[in-house]
């Protein structure tokens, strides 16, 4: 975590001092090993804590706000090396400028002529993730003809609430799109809090009370089968 955090105070570093790039980007190639780890180490942590039962406590609120920091640092570190990438790219020849001003423009005003798109919406609540995930690649992520700009402008649409403030650092830019749909990935595509949130579901379903009519107990077998459903789903023994 330590590492993590040096990485990224050297590309802040960076930004002002360009003696120190060399340097950054050479820290920088160790960045996703770290982060990589880290996050295991966590996720193994929370499994093994969830066996232990009731009489551990982990994340504590601590924890947490732990991993929210390391995953700020993290994506502040991949934003910075792309910034300093693009800047190390060669100015453009005059007869590219006029384009490239017209492109600008086109960027700059997307979002007042994005085509009309019933798009999901999330909110951060996990439960809700897979649905809008699938719903979203299938739409947006994985359309070709969706310039990478437009795809971002749709994503941040679509997002509100905490899971708009996991990318709401990011700024609007085609190098950063990816970064904000890995963001959202390593913060909600996890098999583990999946199962436990379905597990928590299932459990706590309240059993039917007062008139039973076919329909409330067909509604009511719907959702414990998709709940089971859903879990089976992710294939975790």
């Amino acid at each position: 975590a330590k590492e993590i955090q040096r990485i990224n105070e050297e590309g802040r570093k960076a930004n002002s001092d360009r003696t120190v790039i060399p340097t950054f980007k050479g820290m920088f190639r160790a960045l996703e090993r770290y982060y990589t780890s880290y996050e295991s180490s966590y996720n193994e942590l929370c499994s093994i804590h969830e066996l232990a039962g009731p009489s551990t406590e982990f994340p504590k609120e601590s924890d947490k706000a732990i991993r929210e920091n390391i995953r700020r640092y993290y994506y502040e570190a991949n934003t910075t090396f792309e910034t300093l990438a693009m800047a190390s790219i060669p100015p453009p020849s005059p007869s590219r400028r006029a384009g490239e001003h017209l492109n600008t423009t086109i960027i700059n005003d997307v979002s007042q002529s994005l085509p009309k798109i019933d798009l999901p919406k999330f909110n951060g609540e996990i439960l809700n993730w897979p649905k809008y995930r699938d719903t979203f690649v299938s739409m947006i992520h994985k359309d070709d003809n969706i310039p990478t700009i437009r795809k971002f402008h749709y994503l941040k649409l679509s997002l509100i609430g905490s899971a708009m403030a996991t990318i709401s650092h990011l700024p609007m830019d085609d190098a950063n799109y990816s970064l904000a749909w890995k963001a959202l990935e390593d913060t909600y595509d996890n098999k583990r809090m999946l199962a436990s949130a379905y597990l928590n579901q299932i459990l706590n379903f309240k059993p039917l009370q007062g008139d039973v009519t076919s329909e409330s107990l067909r509604s009511f077998l719907m959702k414990i089968n998709d709940s089971v459903s859903s879990f089976k789903l992710l294939g975790i023994a």
